[in-house]
C-alpha cells in the first residue's frame, strides 16, 4: 500500500532528527580522502564545500572528522536563501561571495548533477569516481573521472588546481 503524505512527512522528520542527533556520525570515509584533503591544504590551495546536505549535520560531520581547519567555508543548501535550492545556484553564490573566478577554479564532485552545476557556472569539473557515483547512468566522456584516489591521482589533481591559479 502507498504511504500517505502525513506518513511520509513523519518518516522524514524522524529520519532528520535521528541523523542530526548523531546518525550523521555513523559514516565510512573513503580511504585516502583525508590524505587528499591534507595534500591540497599543504599546497596552499583554498578548499570550499558546496553541498546539498543541510548545514547542521554537515558541520557536525566536518568537526567530528577534525576537517574544519582544511576548509575556508562550507556552503550548505539550507544556509542561504536560494530561489531554486539547486547546486548550480549554490555554487554561483559561493563563487560570488568568495570572489572566485570560474576559470581559476575546479569543482570536484561525485554526482552527475555536480558536473551540471560546474558546467552551468563555467568551472572545470573532475568526477570523483572512486566511490559511489551515478556517472555511468549518464553520457560518458563529458569530463575527466578519477577512479582511484592514490598518490598519482592526488598529484594530478593538485597539478590541475595549480594550473588553474
Amino acid at each position: 500500500s502507498k504511504l500517505s503524505t502525513d506518513q511520509i512527512k513523519k518518516i522524514t522528520k524522524n529520519f532528520m532528527e535521528h541523523y542530526d542527533n548523531g546518525g550523521c556520525l555513523t559514516l565510512d570515509i573513503y580511504q585516502k580522502i583525508e590524505d587528499f584533503i591534507k595534500e591540497i591544504h599543504k599546497n596552499h590551495i583554498k578548499l570550499y564545500i558546496a553541498t546539498n546536505k543541510r548545514e547542521n549535520p554537515t558541520i557536525k560531520i566536518i568537526n567530528h572528522l577534525k576537517w574544519d581547519r582544511y576548509f575556508e567555508r562550507i556552503y550548505c543548501i539550507d544556509s542561504y536563501p536560494l530561489k531554486r535550492r539547486k547546486k548550480g545556484e549554490l555554487l554561483r553564490l559561493l563563487m560570488n561571495k568568495e570572489d572566485l573566478l570560474a576559470n581559476r577554479s575546479l569543482y570536484i564532485g561525485d554526482k552527475y548533477s555536480d558536473y551540471l552545476a560546474a558546467k552551468e557556472n563555467k568551472i572545470l569539473f573532475i568526477g570523483a569516481a572512486w566511490d559511489k557515483t551515478d556517472f555511468s547512468d549518464y553520457c560518458q566522456n563529458q569530463f575527466e573521472e578519477i577512479r582511484t584516489l592514490n598518490n598519482d591521482s592526488i598529484n594530478k589533481i593538485i597539478r590541475t588546481l595549480k594550473s588553474q591559479s
